[in-house]
């Protein structure tokens, strides 16, 4: 049997000091009633500490403990027969066990054990009854002993982030009745089970991030009534079913991001109507079936990015009328439903960010972004240099393939230029240094380096050639990009007309950027 002691971590102590002073202290009392008075005003004002001084180094074990009269007044008496320190593994078990020292032990609140290299959880744990905060974090921690938490009524944290824990017995914070937040993320659990949380009732915040979970089953967290937040990000789920989550209907936040799943069911929120945020970025997610989210009223911050989908069909977020924030970077979407949005009138964040297509309508209202954006992915480009944007933007040319491509367009060095500059920029807008390292050549050496500022750069080349057009030049531009917004929609050219050429052109030059290159193709 495992103690902190074989670690050279002793789990509890009183230094010799702390007798001598609450001696000479209590000793000013007439009456024992008197000196119990004064031993639990001495106790209430200091803190009583732990530290292993038969090693060199020197660790801090106990930070904290909460001063009962019980446990204050069982000190003080006891006072004679605690100077004998336990030196070896076996004394202090015995110590432990001993039930005359069992009010001392439900003297201490508070644990800190982070980075003292321990392998196991010690049973001896059990005995401290009125523990309310463990800290396990950061030691090597490869198993958690079935009866290891059996005693821990009180325990409200516990904390056992960053060990190498492949496996959690069923059951095994079933006698943690008390508690509220339980942290294992970055370990190397590869399962949980319908009763691995079994008697977690009070539990309000679990986090299982960075393990190795690939599935969860039905109802695992059914006992968790009170869970507000679950963290479930950077694991292999492939699937999440709707009855997973049953039973949580308190919870308020779930993370998601960056597993392997790649569909989420209709019905997969259903058991949870208080949802506020939800991330399920870095997935394999292709599309939102309709009405995916109408089971979370308040739902308010979404995250999608980094998925694959292509489509954001009509339905898709109906029912989210809180949703004020939805991330939808970096995903290759072709088309957005003109009602896509209709059922979000709170939504104030839309995030297209790093889809090249659309980045420069991100301002607009989200009517007039569906409409913009449907007509620029749909485009059907006149030129060659139109094309090539196109592809560029909706990444359908590798950024590797760029360079090649660049060396045989005429405006290569407009490019290379350009390239230079929106790098600056964006390293600013980031927050990053930027140097060029004196490379006069600079821009074409890393033209392929981002696809987001070659982009804005070949964008911006586009409008630096527009905006150096004469008036006339311009006046002839505005007139085409007229034509071909009509012809793009269909009309005949005797059709009724949308006021003046001209200053429907201006107004709208900005619309749509391949539009703009096909209307300057010739100048």
């Amino acid at each position: 049997m495992a103690s902190l002691i074989e670690s050279s971590h002793t789990l509890v102590w009183l230094p010799p000091d702390f007798l001598n002073e609450i001696t000479e202290y209590v000793a000013t009392g007439e009456t024992p009633e008197d000196a119990a008075v004064n031993a639990i005003q001495w106790g209430r004002a200091c803190r009583v500490s732990c530290s292993l001084t038969r090693e060199p180094k020197v660790v801090r074990v106990i930070t904290d403990v909460r001063h009962s009269n019980e446990a204050l007044i069982a000190i003080w008496k006891s006072g004679a027969n605690l100077p004998q320190l336990p030196t070896t593994a076996r004394q202090m078990r015995g110590w432990i066990a001993d039930p005359s020292n069992a009010p001392i032990l439900r003297a201490v609140e508070k644990i800190e054990a982070a980075g003292c290299e321990l392998k196991v959880v010690p049973l001896e744990i059990a005995f401290f009854s009125g523990l309310g905060m463990l800290n396990f974090n950061n030691n090597q921690i490869t198993q958690i002993p079935e009866q290891a938490f059996a005693g821990c009524s009180a325990l409200r944290q516990l904390y056992l982030d960053c060990n190498q824990i492949t496996q959690i017995p069923e059951r095994a914070f079933a006698g943690c009745s008390a508690l509220s937040w339980l942290y294992l993320e970055d370990n190397q659990i590869t399962q949980i089970t319908e009763r691995t949380f079994a008697g977690c009732g009070a539990l309000r915040e679990l986090r299982l991030n960075g393990n190795q979970i690939t599935q969860i089953p039905e109802r695992a967290f059914a006992g968790c009534s009170a869970l507000v937040c679950l963290s479930l990000g950077g694991n292999k789920i492939t699937h999440i079913d709707s009855r997973i989550l049953a039973g949580c209907g308190a919870l308020q936040m779930l993370g998601l991001q960056n597993n392997q799943i790649a569909y989420i069911d209709s019905q997969t929120f259903a058991s949870c109507p208080a949802l506020d945020r939800l991330s399920l970025a870095g997935n394999q997610i292709t599309q939102i079936a309709p009405r995916t989210f109408a089971s979370c009223p308040g739902l308010s911050w979404l995250c999608l990015s980094k998925n694959s989908v292509t489509q954001i069909d009509g339905q898709a977020f109906a029912g989210c009328g809180a949703l004020r924030y939805l991330d939808l970077n970096d995903n290759p979407i072709t088309y957005i439903d003109p009602q896509a949005f209709a059922g979000c009138p709170a939504i104030k964040e839309l995030g297209f960010g790093h889809n090249m297509v659309i980045y420069e309508y991100l301002s607009d209202s989200p009517q007039n972004f569906c409409e913009k954006f449907n007509a620029f992915s749909r485009y059907v480009c006149r030129s060659q240099w139109a094309m090539f944007h196109q592809a560029v933007s909706a990444g359908k040319l590798p950024i590797v393939d760029v360079v090649e491509h660049i060396k045989h367009l005429k405006n290569c060095n407009l490019i290379y230029e350009r390239v230079y500059l929106v790098a600056k920029i964006y390293a600013k807008e980031l927050g990053n240094k930027f140097s060029d390292g004196g490379d006069p050549q600079w821009g074409e050496h890393h033209v392929c380096d981002n696809m987001i500022i070659f982009y804005r750069a070949l964008t911006d080349v586009v409008r630096n050639k527009y905006e150096a057009l004469s008036a006339e030049q311009r006046d002839v531009v505005v007139g085409r990009i007229y034509a071909i917004a009509r012809e793009d929609a269909g009309l005949a050219a005797d059709a009724p007309a949308w006021g003046d050429p001209l200053y429907w052109g201006l107004n709208h030059s900005k619309d749509n950027i391949l539009r703009l290159i096909d209307a300057m193709a010739d100048f």
